[in-house]
């Protein structure tokens, strides 16, 4: 069997295609139908197809009957047979048969190829060999002549098939298709690439037709001119000149119908315009002269306008969907019509170069602005000094060149179009708002130069563009040595300095050493005191004196002429001075401080500006070496302090300055000094804006003003959680803090470490405890002139009451409404440590001070473990604790743990009122430094200073046995002399 395409003519819409099985018998003039393959019995017939068949036969499916009346039924009819016998001839010839010659058209082309056998099929169930259809590989050609003379114009059309001349004049033919024409004349099918069967149909019954002289400008003007453009025309009696014009692809910048800016791209021919991929591949000019007709004809270069189109992909350009090139793939995105011009205008920018090498012309004639498009560079210069960069750059953009400064105002302000003095626009490199709005940003800005300073260098080590080769090297060995110099720890610092001390101490001094602020921020009990102490004695060692000015106290208090005779020459601006470090701290951390420096740094000089009697002569500062502050001394002394210029100012706990409207944080940053350092172990509380209020007192407008710090950081970071931001403010920050946690250094630490930490009474609550106390010596005094009995009993009542009131004195009077100094302190210690995602056992002697704790937890909304004698469910609250993340304290009644507690989640213990048997105090921090635990145990005890706990903790380091004596009265309280015991009440 074979397949075969058999062409029959259908009584509604004329000749078409179907296909059919034939059996090829030999010696017979016919071959009969195997079968006609239709939808029915495709499946079966399927197999032996190959997959050109098996196209012809589903393309002559797309006009079958059902698919017709699908397509072409109005939704008013619901019958097709209705349908059919309701068209009319015009339905056919105008909608219906063009749609069945594009299907016809590709079986023909499919055929040709395929060498696929077609046969005019009659109305029986055969096919007669003679019927066989001859097809050709190439399509026949149509040559017109067209002959002018002194009577008219005479018009013929000769047909060529395979070199040979074919005459249409009385010959029978079948139309396939229109147009394009394919049409069979004596069993031969013709396809003609670009011609119409009306241009054919006068020739099959004239072998001339002639246009009378009257009626020739008409005819060529309607009839001859499309002719000559689309055929080839042998001309007489008049000429057909045809040119190779200059070709040159044009790129215009333009709009579509979505108001985006595209580039169009069109093709010019000396003086005539295509678009690329439209019109006619042939195109003609033509000029009358009287009765003289002249054309001028020319074929596109179709090769080169591909060539084109392709090498514009190659630069990044790719179609939309209106057929326009754009940068990139179009998004579907809401309309930008800026942002498209702009991107549009980059791209042309970044290409011009190899355009115009490729022989591009750039229009832009819709648009009001001129754009150009030169090469640019910046060129650096920047000269340094102490403690800022100044950027004398230029910027050339084509012949043009200005300051680099003068561009500030176009990057700040996402300006990208700058005019140029011949009024053309230029796009500025979108590089550039992101590389320099930052220097921009933090920069002051002069007639030709930009101001940086010094502490803004990580915004400049890798723009090498702006601050050239030498500068970007500069920099980045800054950025080394502040990370990886070593530094000789003093050796009369009386300790010995961990590895991450060192590295601490070591960024701190190479931070002194360029006049860069930095922040300490290391988490609680890691030793940033010390490290501190040791950046001071280092400092100390290497500078006797330096060089301030002079205070001017004329509205104020006096020099003192005579501790300080040298600074009393009023004779000049300056003086020489000792360098003096103003340490401010909170009230409560006064004694510690005071006490750190005397074990490691005892030799120097230390002075407290505290309490009521502190000296009103500040010029009294420059006899010490350290002068320990706090914050509220500062705030209420700021106009004195502000006149005396320190040589550094530390912060400690510096989130005391967090908030930039308080009146802690105005008066620190009026105050004057060479250099500043803060400590904290959690420089961020709540906000960012704790970070900037630290930042700016440490390098002045680092991060900028507070309004722009807010904007630029707090709100993208907070609100959106932009990456970019946080990496950005991380890199500016970055060579100022450091920051180790207790993990990080874990390997360095003891497995447990203990802390004294001393805390100031608020003068409420010690006016309370000398009032207490007082009455208890007097009644003690009384019982023991009398030798009562009860003595012993009375003064152990009488030292856990005041014990109460040095730890909060609402735990005996309901009454009292001010606060503690002890419980700010413990409540300021919790929150720090939550803060560093720590947890903590706090144990108390008393029930009533866990209680004021647990208040303080939960008003602030913080979740917590309680374990006391009345607890009646302890494995839920230790499981809590151990397992629940978000639970990160818990309070612990000191003997109602009992043995055998393990509370191995923990890493901090705080003992809120030391005082009993340490062997009772041992068990408790034990619960936490056990077996399984896998951290180190940071342990503090709280001491209220000038009251009974103070009084038996140094009695306790001068004879450990006298520590028992309070809890076996029976036996040490005996032994004790009158004056031993009225001590306790001194």
């Amino acid at each position: 069997m074979e397949f075969i395409i058999g062409l029959e003519n259908d009584k509604r819409f004329g000749l078409i295609a179907k296909t059919y099985l034939i059996d090829k018998q030999k010696n017979k003039g016919f071959y009969p139908i195997k079968f006609q393959i239709n939808t029915i019995n495709f499946q079966k017939t399927q197999q032996l197809l190959n997959e050109q068949q098996i196209k012809i036969y589903r393309l002559t499916q797309e006009y079958n009957d059902d698919n017709i009346y699908t397509i072409f039924k109005s939704g008013k009819t619901k019958n097709k047979n209705k349908f059919f016998s309701a068209l009319t001839n015009n339905d056919i010839e105008n909608r219906i048969r063009p749609f069945i010659e594009k299907y016809l058209s590709d079986i023909i082309h499919i055929a040709r190829k395929a060498n696929v056998d077609v046969y005019k099929k009659n109305t029986h169930g055969y096919i007669d060999k003679d019927d066989r259809i001859e097809l050709f590989n190439e399509n026949a050609e149509a040559l017109f002549s067209i002959s002018k003379n002194d009577d008219g114009t005479n018009y013929g059309l000769s047909v060529r098939q395979n070199n040979q001349d074919i005459s249409l004049y009385k010959k029978p033919y079948s139309v396939i298709t229109n147009n394009p024409c394919s049409i069979i004349i004596q069993n031969k099918l013709h396809v003609f690439s670009n011609i119409n069967f009306k241009k054919l149909l006068p020739f099959f019954d004239k072998h001339l037709i002639s246009i009378p002289a009257k009626l020739e400008k008409k005819w060529f003007e309607t009839f001859a001119f499309p002719t000559i453009k689309n055929h080839p025309v042998i001309a007489s009696g008049f000429e057909i000149e045809e040119i190779r014009p200059s070709i040159k692809p044009v790129l215009e910048l333009t709009e579509d119908i979505a108001n985006q800016t595209v580039l169009a791209l069109k093709f010019q021919y000396d003086n005539n315009v295509f678009d690329a991929g439209k019109g006619d591949k042939y195109h003609v000019d033509m000029e009358i002269f009287g009765d003289t007709f002249h054309f001028t004809k020319f074929k596109r270069n179709t090769d080169l306008e591909n060539d084109m189109s392709d090498y514009l992909h190659t630069l990044g350009l790719t179609k939309n969907k209106f057929s326009f090139f754009i940068p990139g793939t179009e998004k579907p995105a809401l309309p930008d019509t800026e942002n498209s011009l702009h991107t549009v205008l980059a791209w042309l920018k970044d290409n011009n170069t190899k355009l115009l090498k490729k022989g591009f012309a750039i229009k832009q004639n819709h648009f009001e602005r001129n754009y150009c498009f030169p090469l640019c560079k910046i060129i650096a210069k920047t000269e340094d000094y102490n403690d800022w960069f100044d950027i004398k750059a230029k910027v050339q953009i084509g012949d043009y060149m200005f300051p680099f400064v003068k561009l500030k105002r176009y990057i700040l302000n996402d300006i990208r179009e700058l005019q140029l003095p011949d009024g053309s626009y230029f796009l500025l490199p979108a590089e550039w708002f992101v590389k320099y709005k930052d220097i921009f940003r933090f920069g002051e800005a002069g007639n030709d130069k930009l101001r940086i300073q010094k502490h803004h260098f990580t915004l400049l080590q890798d723009e090498k563009e702006t601050i050239g080769e030498k500068y970007g090297e500069k920099l980045k060995k800054l950025s080394k040595e502040i990370n990886m110099h070593k530094i000789q720890v003093p050796e009369t610092l009386d300790s010995v300095l961990r590895d991450y001390q060192k590295e601490g101490f070591n960024w701190m001094y190479m931070l002194h050493k360029h006049n860069f602020g930095g922040c300490l921020a290391d988490d609680m009990g890691l030793g940033k005191t010390v490290q501190t102490l040791a950046l001071i004695l280092k400092i100390k060692n290497e500078t006797d004196t330096i060089e301030v000015k002079k205070p001017d106290f004329s509205k104020g208090h006096q020099l003192n002429l005579f501790n300080n005779p040298d600074i009393s020459d009023q004779g000049h601006e300056t003086m020489q001075v000792k360098p003096v470090f103003l340490i401010v701290l909170p009230i409560s951390l006064v004694h510690n401080w005071h006490n750190e420096i005397q074990k490691f740094t005892p030799q120097l000089d230390i002075y407290k500006h505290v309490g009521l009697s502190r000296t009103t002569q500040m010029t009294e500062f420059y006899n010490y070496d350290v002068i320990l502050t706090t914050y509220g001394v500062v705030r209420n002394d700021c106009e004195e302090l502000r006149k005396i210029e320190f040589y550094y100012i530390i912060l400690d706990e510096s989130q005391y300055i967090k908030n930039p409207s308080s009146k802690v944080y105005k008066s620190v940053i009026k105050l004057k000094s060479h250099n500043k350092l803060v400590l904290t172990g959690t420089p961020i509380e709540n906000s960012l804006s704790d970070l900037w209020a630290q930042v700016n007192f440490l390098n002045r407008g680092l991060l900028g003003n507070y309004h722009f710090f807010r904007n630029e950081f707090i709100q993208p970071i907070e609100k959106y959680k932009d990456e970019s931001k946080e990496n950005k403010l991380q890199t500016i920050i970055q060579p100022f803090l450091i920051r180790r946690t207790k993990h990080q250094v874990a390997k360095e630490l003891p497995q447990k470490s203990e802390q004294i930490l001393y805390c100031d009474m608020t003068g409420e609550q010690a006016d309370y405890y000398e009032r207490e106390k007082s009455c208890m010596r007097n009644f003690i005094l009384e019982k023991m002139e009398n030798n009562s009995k009860t003595t012993n009993m009375h003064v152990l009542e009488g030292l856990s009451k005041l014990r109460q009131i040095a730890n909060h004195p609402a735990m005996i009077d309901d009454t009292y409404d001010n606060e503690s100094g002890k419980f700010n302190e413990i409540c300021n210690c919790i929150d720090n440590l939550i803060l560093e995602g720590h947890k903590v056992l706090i144990f108390s002697s008393y029930k009533k001070h866990l209680k004021l704790v647990q208040q303080y937890l939960e008003e602030n909304g913080l979740r917590f473990s309680l374990l006391t004698g009345e607890t009646r469910n302890r494995e839920k609250e230790i499981y809590d604790f151990q397992n629940d993340e978000d639970n990160r304290v818990f309070l612990l009644q000191i003997k109602a743990g009992g043995f055998g507690l393990n509370l191995t989640a923990a890493d901090y213990v705080m003992i809120l009122d030391p005082w009993w048997n340490p062997a009772v105090e041992e068990q408790a921090i034990n619960r936490a430094h056990r077996i399984g635990q896998d951290k180190n145990v940071m342990i503090y005890r709280f001491i209220s200073v000038n009251t009974v706990e103070a009084k038996i903790q140094a009695l306790k380091s001068r004879k450990a046995s006298l520590a028992q004596s309070i809890i076996k009265p029976n036996t040490i309280l005996n032994k004790l002399s009158k004056e031993q015991i009225i001590e306790f009440f001194s």
